[in-house]
C-alpha cells in the first residue's frame, strides 16, 4: 500500500512473551479484545485481517497479499505472468520454511543448523531461484511485480542475520 501511495492505518497488537506463561490474555490482552469483539472472525479468531469501511473484508496474509497487488497492478500483465508471480512468491515461502526449521532447532543444534542455513542450504537455494528470474532487472517480465517486493521484503526485513543472509546471496 506504501509502495502504490494509498493511505491506510494498521493496527498491531503488543505481544509481550516475558507474560505468556499466564497466558494469551496476560500477554496480549489488545489482541484477545480484538478477537473476542469478532474484529478477527474472518480469520478464524487471527490476524491478519483488512478493514475497509469499517467491515472486516478479507483474510490470511497471502489472500491480502495478492489482493493489494493485483489492486496495485503488481501480479503481472497476464494470468500467466500472475502465475509466475504467484510461484515466485511460493518459492520464497518455501525458503521462508527452511530457514524457521534451522532457527527452531535447540541448543548448539540451533548454531549448526543456521550455519549450515546461511551456509549452504541458502546459497543453493538462490542459485535454483536464479533460474527463475526473467532477463531485465525484474523477477517477473519488465516491471515491478510483488515478486520483486516479496524477494527485497526476505532480504531486508526476514533474517535474524542480514549480513550473512546477504554474504550467500552476493555469494
Amino acid at each position: 500500500l506504501a509502495l502504490g501511495g494509498v493511505a491506510f492505518t494498521e493496527t498491531r497488537w503488543p505481544l509481550d512473551v516475558s507474560k505468556m506463561a499466564d497466558g494469551l490474555a496476560v500477554a496480549a490482552p489488545e489482541y484477545c479484545a480484538a478477537a473476542d469483539s469478532g474484529e478477527l472472525d474472518a480469520n478464524l479468531g487471527r490476524g491478519p485481517v483488512v478493514v475497509v469501511g469499517g467491515e472486516t473484508v478479507l483474510a490470511q496474509s497471502k489472500a491480502i497479499e495478492r489482493f493489494f497487488a493485483r489492486m496495485l497492478g503488481l501480479m503481472g500483465e497476464d494470468e500467466l505472468s500472475a502465475a509466475a508471480v504467484d510461484a515466485f512468491t511460493e518459492h520464497v515461502r518455501d525458503l521462508k520454511e527452511k530457514y524457521q526449521r534451522a532457527r527452531g532447532a535447540g541448543g548448539a543444534e540451533r548454531e549448526r543448523a543456521l550455519a549450515d542455513f546461511y551456509g549452504q542450504t541458502l546459497p543453493d537455494f538462490l542459485q535454483q531461484l536464479e533460474k527463475t528470474v526473467a532477463p531485465g532487472g525484474h523477477v517477473v517480465g519488465g516491471h515491478l511485480a510483488l515478486a520483486d517486493v516479496t524477494l527485497y521484503q526476505t532480504f531486508t526485513d526476514y533474517f535474524d542475520d542480514p549480513a550473512k543472509a546477504a554474504a550467500a546471496m552476493l555469494g
